[in-house]
């Protein structure tokens, strides 16, 4: 159900993550054996609390404003209206400074990681022990946060 929801509206914006309480080597193997694609937030207890999420399987659909739309289970037939809705929704900023030619581009973000190697991030999700990013090739990865030497804003 979130592949296809996440292949529908993926183009649109639609960006499925799943918080899950366990640590990380158990969520990589719960990922692989369910041939889940989405990037899960290992270790997430506290964005577990902040969002109220008693069960599995639950969603919690968050606007571009990042305000709490919608909650429920993925079987509920409010939640594909929701999305769409939530989808048309102008962003919190649409209509400030309307794209002015002096705008300042979005900042990315460089992870410097202890092996020298250096990832560029367009979008980051901060865990208390890990990092979901969008890198420079669109694909979402997760970094522990142990790995990490450096984080530099551009």
């Amino acid at each position: 159900m979130m592949k296809a929801l996440a292949d529908k509206y993926g183009k649109d914006g639609l960006l499925i993550v799943a918080p899950a309480p366990e640590v990380e080597a158990a969520v990589k193997q719960y990922k692989t054996a369910k041939g889940i694609e989405f990037p899960m937030l290992a270790g997430a207890d506290s964005t577990i609390e902040a969002y109220k999420i008693s069960g599995y399987p639950f969603l919690v659909l968050v606007g571009k404003d990042r305000k709490i739309l919608w909650r429920g289970n993925f079987r509920n037939e409010e939640l594909e209206p929701a999305i769409v809705a939530a989808l048309k929704a102008p962003a919190p900023d649409a209509g400030k400074a309307d794209a002015k030619a002096d705008a300042k581009p979005a900042e990315t973000k460089v992870f410097v990681l202890k092996d020298g190697t250096k990832v560029i991030a367009s979008k980051v999700i901060e865990s208390p022990d890990q990092y979901t990013i969008k890198d420079e090739f669109g694909k979402f990865r997760t970094i522990d946060k142990s790995e990490v030497k450096e984080v530099k804003t551009e």
